[in-house]
């Protein structure tokens, strides 16, 4: 099941000028075969573009200010701490990632928790990752339509 933060700023769409553009997506995720799997289930959507992978928080905020993904799916256990260290250090990020968390801990507590710190999604690894895929085949579309997904002011 998708939840998205019901916070009304997490879920403004920008519309651009200019070429069409790839959804931009960045996997952090500690393990590799589970990294190496979401990249094969994700590297199959049209107009998505895997810009980077990490396997720590450190990584993921350099990664992010690096490349400024569109969207971020995070892991909650993490090489140098949790999904929830890098919710918080991205906080204050514009533009601000769609931030979509994947873990094997699907229980309404940890649901609770990642929204109110700022994620706009979570989904169970085990059962939801086909619920991952059809939202990102969505944004990609939009994206390549020229709507972005980003918490910022409309231009153009």
């Amino acid at each position: 099941m998708i939840y998205l933060n019901p916070t009304p700023e997490s879920t403004k769409l920008v519309v651009t000028e200019g070429p069409v553009s790839e959804l931009l997506v960045l996997v952090v995720e500690d393990s590799k075969i589970v990294r190496e799997r979401l990249v094969r289930l994700l590297s199959a959507v049209p107009n998505l573009r895997i810009v980077a992978e990490a396997t720590s928080v450190r990584d993921a905020v350099a990664r992010i200010s690096e490349f400024t993904p569109d969207v971020v799916t995070l892991d909650l256990r993490l090489e140098d701490g949790t999904g929830l260290d890098l919710l918080r250090a991205v906080e204050g990020i514009q533009p601000r990632p769609c931030i979509a968390v994947l873990s094997n801990y699907g229980d309404q507590q940890s649901r609770r928790e990642c929204m109110a710190l700022g994620a706009d999604y979570f989904f169970d690894k085990s059962l939801e990752l086909t619920d991952l895929r059809t939202l990102l085949t969505g944004l990609a579309a939009s994206a390549e339509a020229g709507i972005r997904w980003q918490d910022r002011e409309v231009t153009g």
